[in-house]
C-alpha cells in the first residue's frame, strides 16, 4: 500500500492543482467581465502551441495550470478599474500592470500553486527586454494578447500584429507555433 502511495503522489498533486486552478479561473471570470469566457478558450490554445512546440507531457500540464490562475493578480485590481469602458489613464495603466508580480505573490503562499508564481510574474514580460523568462510565461503572453486582438481585429489581423511584434514583445518560436495551430484549426 505503502508503494502505492508514493507512486500516485505526483499524479495526485497535478490533479489537486488542476482543480484549484479550475476553481480559480473561473473566479478571475466572475471578476473580471473583460475576461468572460477566455480561461478556457486561453487554456485551449497554450495547449495547442505547447504541443507544436514539442514541449513535454509534464510541461504542457504546466502551461495549461499557468493558464488559468495567470490573472490572479486581477484580485487586486479595483473593480471600477475592470469595469471601465474607455481608455486608463496612466496611473490606471499601472495599477493593472502590477496584476502579475501581485498574482505571483498570492501563489507563493500557496504550497500546491507556488511553483507556478514565476510563471504568473513573467506573463506580460517583453521578450526583448527579458528574454530568459520561463518558456511558460512566454507562451501565455503571446497567447493571451493574440486572444485579445483577435476579439477587436480578427484572426488576419491578429496575425499580423504578433507577427510584427515578433522577437521584441514576443518569442519569435512561440509566434510561429500559434501561427501553426491557428493554421490546423482552419
Amino acid at each position: 500500500m505503502l508503494g502505492f502511495t508514493f507512486w500516485h503522489l505526483p499524479i495526485l498533486r497535478v490533479a489537486r492543482q488542476r482543480r484549484l486552478a479550475r476553481g480559480i479561473g473561473v473566479a478571475i471570470e466572475h471578476r473580471s467581465p473583460f475576461l468572460a469566457g477566455s480561461v478556457e478558450e486561453l487554456e485551449k490554445l497554450v495547449a495547442g502551441v505547447a504541443t507544436e512546440m514539442g514541449m513535454s507531457t509534464r510541461d504542457r500540464e504546466r502551461v495549461r495550470i499557468a493558464s488559468q490562475i495567470c490573472d490572479l493578480g486581477l484580485c487586486g485590481v479595483p473593480s471600477q478599474l475592470l469595469r471601465k469602458n474607455f481608455e486608463w489613464t496612466p496611473d490606471e495603466q499601472a495599477v493593472f500592470e502590477r496584476h502579475a508580480s501581485g498574482g505571483a505573490g498570492m501563489l507563493k503562499g500557496n504550497r500546491l500553486l507556488a511553483e507556478f508564481a514565476p510563471i504568473v510574474r513573467h506573463h506580460h514580460s517583453r521578450f526583448e527586454a527579458e528574454p530568459n523568462v520561463p518558456i511558460e510565461s512566454r507562451i501565455l503572453s503571446a497567447c493571451s494578447d493574440y486572444l485579445q486582438l483577435i476579439r477587436h481585429v480578427g484572426t488576419e489581423r491578429a496575425l499580423v500584429a504578433l507577427d510584427r511584434q515578433s522577437g521584441f514583445h514576443y518569442d519569435p518560436v512561440v509566434v510561429k507555433a500559434i501561427r501553426e495551430v491557428v493554421s490546423n484549426s482552419e
